[in-house]
């Protein structure tokens, strides 16, 4: 009697693991892709809010210059800014997402790769382009 209660035991128990095992590694896959699309929707408002701002600040002319917040993700490889292009790499998942914002002014400058919250200056320059920094 004691063995079949220990046999119907392990069965019931397999049972639960056969169903909460597959359950744990979808919401891992889950969440794993909504941590990834918040990290570049994040970036996309930040890079539009870069470009949006060169475009004020180039408008204005020399001397008018900005200040915002700029969120850097974990994951950043690589930054360019030129012409009228911001453009950031960013590792996602086994490849690499460019994430581009363009701008109605020259822009020239950098931006940073090192994760975290960093303060971005925009500032017309006398030559008619608009230097982005941090």
């Amino acid at each position: 009697m004691k063995g079949q209660v220990a046999v119907e035991y392990l069965i019931i128990i397999g049972i639960a693991m056969a169903i909460i095992v597959p359950l744990f590694v979808i919401l891992d896959s889950y969440t794993y892709n909504t941590r990834n699309d918040l990290k570049t929707r994040a970036l996309e408002d930040s890079l539009d809010s870069i470009a949006e701002s060169s475009s004020m600040v180039y408008f204005q002319g020399y001397p008018a210059r900005m200040s915002l917040n700029l969120y850097v993700p974990e994951g950043v490889v690589m930054t360019n800014v030129s012409e009228n292009l911001l453009r950031v790499r960013l590792r996602y998942g086994d490849g690499y997402t460019d994430i581009v914002s363009t701008t109605d002014a020259i822009v020239n400058g950098s931006l940073p790769t090192k994760a975290g919250t960093y303060k971005i200056t925009i500032k017309a320059v006398e030559d008619g382009w608009v230097n982005v920094s941090y």
